[in-house]
């Protein structure tokens, strides 16, 4: 039973850490819209622009990512998702994400600050969540997610920062008949970033870009209760889950591409390796200016 337990458990764990462009429902800042209720917004917010170099939110940007899976699970088919400014004022950006899976454009508020992005919709959770049930929500606790043009150059583009955001929620799976759940109360997703290297060629589908920023970051989740029924014996344990990313961005476009590179989960006091992987990748875009 012991093996079982450790196999059934460490599964688990990878499937909360694998890749899935479907469920669960993962809620934003605000409420999820069809496209036809977006367009019907009445009030546009001033054309101004929310002025930071790695991520231009000017009114009426537009990016097209192509976003695909791999790991030890099988194979799921790639998922294409758009990120578009409705409007921007000084200190704030109107952001809606369009799944093209689902048709369901969510809209959040990213908050600026002197050409800094202070928070941003956490897109790719959903990479890191695969054939559960259940929902989280994403609260910004605190930190930058990207700084500004004025930060860059006094730190010689060699920055380091950090992003802390606040999970709450229940997430379930059932394997070989057994039930698991992991529940999330307020825990802590720490996002910390590094610098790598300027001035890098990166290709994609959207064309080459020869003076990408390259950022390593790592995004560490803390689960504080997953609970897992194994023949008939309840179980309840915590763990850290670490995922190792790299990702190009175009100064005064955007991000460009993103490529998982490494994901443990800390299990009993050691981290295992989890056998999870994916890359979003631009497909296309419009810029406004």
């Amino acid at each position: 039973m012991k093996r079982k337990s450790l196999l059934i458990i460490a599964t688990l764990i990878m499937i909360i850490a694998a890749c899935s462009p479907s469920v669960p429902e993962i809620i934003e800042d605000s409420a999820v819209e069809t496209p036809e209720e977006l367009a019907q917004t009445t009030e546009p917010l001033p054309d101004q622009r929310c002025k930071n170099i790695i991520y231009p939110l000017a009114k009426d940007n537009q990016w097209v990512y192509e976003m695909t899976y791999s790991g030890q699970r099988e194979e799921i088919p790639p998922s294409k998702f758009a990120i578009s400014v409705a409007g921007t004022s000084d200190s704030t950006a109107e952001v809606g994400i369009l799944d093209y899976d689902t048709g369901i454009v969510t809209k959040s508020a990213v908050k600026c600050r002197e050409g800094a992005i202070i928070n941003f919709p956490f897109t790719e959770l959903n990479m890191l969540i695969a054939e559960v049930e259940g929902s989280l929500n994403l609260e910004y606790v605190s930190g930058i997610f990207m700084p500004s043009k004025t930060d860059f150059d006094q730190q010689n583009w060699e920055n380091s920062w950090e992003t802390e955001y606040s999970a709450s929620g229940v997430i379930q799976a059932e394997m070989e008949g057994e039930q698991m759940s992991a529940e999330l109360d307020a825990s802590s997703v720490t996002m910390d970033w590094q610098v790598a290297g300027t001035g890098v060629s990166v290709e994609t589908k959207a064309g080459s870009f020869n003076d990408a920023v390259k950022i390593e970051r790592t995004v560490s989740i803390e689960i504080e209760s997953m609970q897992a029924e194994i023949e008939g014996t309840s179980m309840e344990f915590s763990t850290t889950l670490k995922i190792d990313s790299v990702l190009y961005f175009s100064p005064n476009i955007g991000l460009v591409k993103q490529e998982i590179e490494n994901a443990t989960a800390r299990f009993f006091g050691v981290d295992f390796p989890v056998g999870v992987g994916g890359s979003v990748e631009l497909l296309s875009y419009n810029l406004a200016e």
